[in-house]
């Protein structure tokens, strides 16, 4: 490729030239932006992973790099380090081995900074865990925990978000093989969750448990069992929904746990 430097420097006492080499100069350093911008890579590297494990390492670097940055104020966007998480989110699957650390860094990072983050970084950061999981990279409980604290956050959208992805993470997970101690775990957490969590949280893992018992997912004595408790739980709301779902109410119980708790808020 042409170095604008040297095309520059070639035109020195030809008072004709300069206006065509900065033009020629400025149309060859775009062109290598274009070559190589994120997206571009990206595809590159999902194609054909084993030619670009180099600059897998490099990008990797420079995320290492970025982080540490933002976590000196996260507080504020910072867009470039959000294409970079991105970035990672699409490629890392693509090369076992180096971007196994991906997961754990990003809740890691949420986990300590998710009060005080600036709310566009806490929905990239959280898009690109639901990303990594829809392609299998750690298990559903993981990040549980981390979700459940994100659910007492003023973040109507964020919420949103994250339970209709883990609804349907758990139902996907489910259709492809039901594994008793897996799904005994995640209710066994739900329903912590829904006796001694925040308001919030015992809202949207109460939520949780009636959308999946009336999709057949959650459904045996167990479940039943476990959701009866809740019937005299201190939050009016929350008993109430519960008993919509067992006087056999197919919509009432759960739409209004869920605008009950986005409307208090916007109160």
């Amino acid at each position: 490729p042409l170095n604008p430097q040297g095309l520059c420097a070639a035109v020195v006492g030809k008072p004709w030239l300069p206006a065509m080499a900065v033009a020629m100069a400025e149309s060859v350093g775009e062109t290598r932006d274009k070559v190589m911008s994120l997206p571009q890579l990206q595809s590159l590297m999902k194609k054909d992973p084993e030619a670009y494990e180099v600059e897998f390492d490099q990008q990797w670097k420079h995320f290492v790099s970025m982080m540490e940055i933002w976590k000196l104020k996260p507080q504020k966007p910072q867009s470039s380090f959000g294409e970079q998480v991105m970035f990672l989110a699409h490629v890392a699957p693509s090369f076992p081995g180096r971007g196994d650390d991906l997961p754990g860094v990003l809740i890691g990072a949420l986990d300590e900074h998710y009060e005080v983050m600036h709310t566009t970084m806490r929905q990239t950061l959280v898009q690109a865990l639901i990303l990594l999981r829809n392609r299998n990279q750690f298990p559903c409980i993981r990040t549980l925990p981390l979700y459940f604290k994100l659910f007492s956050l003023s973040d109507k959208s964020l919420r949103t978000q994250i339970f209709t992805h883990v609804v349907r993470d758990i139902g996907l997970m489910n259709q492809k093989s039901r594994s008793q101690n897996t799904n005994k775990e995640l209710r066994d957490l739900f329903f912590a969750k829904m006796r001694d969590g925040e308001s919030e949280v015992s809202r949207r893992a109460c939520a949780a448990f009636i959308t999946l018992y009336r999709k057949s997912i959650w459904r045996d004595a167990h479940v039943v069992n476990l959701m009866s408790a809740g019937l005299v739980h201190p939050d009016v709301k929350i008993a109430a929904a519960l008993a919509h779902l067992f006087l056999g109410n197919k919509t009432k119980g759960l739409e209004g746990i869920l605008e009950d708790s986005d409307d208090e808020e916007a109160g």
